[in-house]
């Protein structure tokens, strides 16, 4: 109950409930939270090139580490685009709903790996092999997407 990520979501609903009600974060708090929030993705960044560089480049592409990579940004979009291929939604939405998916794996995921020492070497090596797989995923789903 007490975990950072669940506290801050209540936080951020507070404050969102708040700006509907009209009130309004003075200047320097705001300005001062979008700074901090501004430093979060380059700060994931230097952790995320502190990991990898650790690693040998044989160790980076693990076998195992590409079959997951491929599983996150080329089979879980194929899936999504079948799933809402037939939905009456607007096609602005299926098209980001699939193209969400393939998105490689956030950094947050090696930072959480990090804090909890769940094996951030293997975070690190997916988030580098989905980035690099998505060099294609992304181009070939938005590709295909342009008949939905």
């Amino acid at each position: 109950m007490f975990h950072p990520c669940v506290v801050s979501i209540f936080i951020g609903i507070g404050v969102m409930a708040a700006y509907g009600a009209g009130f309004v974060l003075p200047e320097g708090v705001s300005k001062t939270l979008s700074m901090v929030g501004n430093c979060s993705t380059p700060l994931c960044l230097v952790i995320i090139g502190t990991i990898v560089g650790r690693l040998d480049w044989k160790d980076l592409f693990p076998w195992r580490g590409f079959l997951f990579s491929v599983y996150r940004v080329l089979l879980l979009p194929a899936v999504a685009l079948l799933l809402v291929w037939w939905l009456p939604v607007h096609s602005l939405a299926k098209q980001i709903s699939v193209l969400l998916t393939a998105m490689p794996a956030a950094t947050t995921t090696v930072i959480l790996a990090e804090k909890y020492q769940k094996n951030p070497k293997f975070a690190s090596q997916l988030m580098v092999l989905s980035t690099f797989l998505s060099f294609v995923s992304i181009p070939l789903f938005t590709f295909v997407l342009q008949w939905i």
